[in-house]
C-alpha cells in the first residue's frame, strides 16, 4: 500500500537517529508512514506520531531528517522547541532518539523559563548537542564501549565500573547510567562515535553544566 501523507500540515521537523540492531534497535528498515511511540517527557505517557522521510527506506543504525505528525498534538501544547530531545519507541522498547529541528505547529512552541533553556541549547555547537544525545537511554551502547567518561566530573572508566542505572524500561532494567564517581547521569561511551578524552569531557561540561 502506497504512503498517504496526512491532510493537515506536519507538527514538527526532527532529526531521527535509529539504534543499530545490535544496540537493541529494529531488525528491519522503516519508511514513510511509520508510526512509533515517542517519549516527549510527560511522565508515564507516550505519544504516537507518523513519520515522513525524504528517502524510501531508513535502515537501523542510521540518522535521517523527518516530518512528524503527532496523533494528539494538544498534549504537547506550549512544550516544544528546536533542540528538544525525545526517544522513539515501540511500546517500552527504545529504537531511536530524536531532536526537534523546527516546530511547525505554533501551538506547540514552548514558553517560559524551560523554553529559554531550550533556545540556549539550540545555540550550542553541533558536536555538543549530538554527543549529549548519547548520555541517556544508552545502556546497550555503553556496555559495548571500550571506555566511558562523565562530563560532570571528567572521570573515565570501563563500562563494568557502572553499577547504577535509571530510566527503567518495561522489563524494569535501567537504561541510563549513573557515574560511579560523582553520581550524575552524564556518562558517554566511545561507542557513541566520540573519543572519550579529557578535552572532550571538559568541552561538554562547559556547555551542559
Amino acid at each position: 500500500m502506497s504512503y498517504q501523507r496526512p491532510t493537515r500540515p506536519a507538527d514538527l521537523e526532527a532529526q531521527i537517529s535509529f539504534l543499530g540492531t545490535q544496540e537493541g534497535g529494529r531488525r528491519r528498515p522503516v519508511k514513510s508512514g511509520y508510526r512509533p511511540n515517542h517519549d516527549f517527557g510527560l511522565p508515564g505517557e507516550l505519544n504516537d506520531a507518523q513519520h515522513e522521510y525524504p528517502q524510501e527506506w531508513v535502515l537501523p543504525g542510521t540518522t535521517t531528517p523527518a516530518l512528524l505528525w503527532l496523533l494528539l498534538p494538544e498534549r504537547q501544547a506550549g512544550r516544544l522547541l528546536p533542540g528538544f530531545r525525545f526517544t522513539v519507541q515501540e511500546g517500552g522498547r527504545v529504537v531511536g532518539h530524536g531532536e526537534i529541528t523546527r516546530v511547525l505547529n505554533r501551538a506547540l512552541e514552548g514558553k517560559g523559563l524551560a523554553a529559554e533553556a531550550q533556545r540556549a541549547i539550540s545555540t550550542f555547537p553541533t558536536a555538543a548537542r549530538d554527543a549529549h544525545r548519547h548520555s541517556s537511554g544508552h545502556r546497550a551502547e555503553l556496555l559495548t564501549s571500550g571506555v566511558c567518561g562523565c562530563f560532570y566530573c571528567c572521570a573515565t572508566y570501563p563500562p563494568n565500573a557502572i553499577n547504577d542505572w535509571v530510566d527503567e524500561d518495561a522489563s524494569g532494567e535501567g537504561q541510563t547510567a549513573i557515574c560511579p564517581r560523582c553520581g550524575i547521569d552524564s556518562v558517554i561511551g566511545d561507542r557513541s562515535g566520540f573519543e572519550i578524552t579529557k578535552a572532550f569531557l571538559e568541552m561538554m561540561r562547559s556547555y551542559w553544566f
